[in-house]
C-alpha cells in the first residue's frame, strides 16, 4: 500500500485537504476504493488503519496517552478500544510483574 500512496502525485503536504468537502469526499471516495482493490483488501476500510495505527503504536511501546494524543482521542478507555495487544507483549509483561 505505501508504493501505491507514494506513486500518486501530491498536490500539498497533506493527505486529506480542505477546500470543497463534497467534492474531495468524492475524490477521496474514487482514490480509497481504487486502492482497496489494488492491494486486494476490498473491505479494508479507512477507520480500519486507525485501528492498525494504534495497535502498532502501542505495541512499539508509546503510552497509550500520548496514543490517544495522536489519534485525537479525548478519552483514554476509546483509545484503549482501539489499541489491540500483541499476545507476546501481554506474555512479557505478565513475567515482567511476577
Amino acid at each position: 500500500m505505501i508504493k501505491v500512496l507514494a506513486s500518486l502525485p501530491r498536490t500539498n503536504n497533506h493527505g486529506f485537504a480542505g477546500g470543497n468537502i463534497p467534492a474531495l469526499r468524492a475524490k477521496d471516495t474514487k482514490l480509497w476504493n481504487g486502492l482497496r482493490v489494488q492491494i486486494g483488501k476490498p473491505k479494508l476500510r479507512l477507520h480500519d488503519l486507525r485501528h492498525s495505527f494504534a495497535s502498532v503504536a502501542v505495541n512499539s511501546g508509546l503510552d497509550l496517552q500520548v496514543v490517544g494524543g495522536l489519534l485525537g482521542h479525548s478519552d483514554l478507555g476509546t483509545t484503549a478500544g482501539y489499541a489491540h495487544l500483541d499476545e507476546m507483549r501481554i506474555t512479557a509483561a505478565s513475567q515482567r510483574v511476577g
